[in-house]
């Protein structure tokens, strides 16, 4: 039977012993610091449908923001260091809402910000390398839709586990970074195996005497 762990999730994406950045207006991630902006029209050709953002207030988020957001029909999921939470929109749904003068601005939740610094870089030579990885994803219904990606692109690649919201998988290195990129993607990283540990316990006693020298006939006593 094999035996993996993962690093708790809520960990993994934010740098939460960074506190350099002055509050409402930097967001920093393991493996970047990004600024959000009140448009980011220059970019939003990439970014056609819903998706993922992270939306950063100029002060400490309160429930009635939250409220705000769902009545515009803007998803909430959690919320991350400083002063920002992970939404799901479409770029007008977020770009009307960031004229709130409460909200310093909004990026894409896109790559590098949900990929553990521990997984190797991308590489010409690495992309067909395969390792063992676990995806975290918002819902259920994102997790079966990236599955069904991930068994499209590549039908060899095998599934460890995919039960509640997780992905455990042996993938290959080029498509997991195809995989980072997708709506619905929370965090990336590395799965590790734990080998069963066989323990000989010593407590100082004298071991049973090995039944297969037993004669039956007291022989084995003399």
């Amino acid at each position: 039977m094999n035996h993996f762990i993962h690093k708790s999730v809520f960990s993994l994406v934010i740098g939460l012993g960074c506190s350099s950045a002055l509050a409402g207006t930097q967001i920093k991630f393991l493996n970047q610091t990004v600024t959000p902006e009140k448009s980011i029209a220059t970019r939003s050709r990439a970014h056609v449908g819903v998706d993922d953002y992270v939306i950063q207030f100029k002060n400490a988020i309160t429930e009635s923001d939250k409220s705000s957001l769902r009545a515009a029909g803007i998803s909430v999921f959690r919320y991350v260091p400083d002063d920002a939470l992970i939404v799901r929109g479409t770029y007008e749904q977020l770009q009307t809402f960031a004229q709130n003068s409460r909200v310093n601005g909004f990026i894409p939740f896109k790559g590098a910000m949900k990929v553990s610094p521990a997984l190797p870089p991308v590489s010409v030579f690495a992309r067909v390398r395969a390792l063992d990885a676990v995806i975290f994803t918002f819902t259920e219904a994102d997790k079966n839709q990236i599955i069904d990606f991930i068994k499209k692109a590549d039908p060899q690649t095998f599934f460890y586990d995919v039960a509640g919201k997780s992905i455990s998988t042996k993938i290959n290195q080029g498509l997991l970074h195809q995989v980072s990129e997708m709506t619905g993607v929370e965090y990336v990283q590395e799965l590790v195996r734990m080998e069963p540990m066989h323990i000989l316990l010593d407590d100082g006693q004298t071991p049973p005497p090995d039944d297969s020298q037993m004669k039956g006939d007291y022989t084995d006593l003399s």
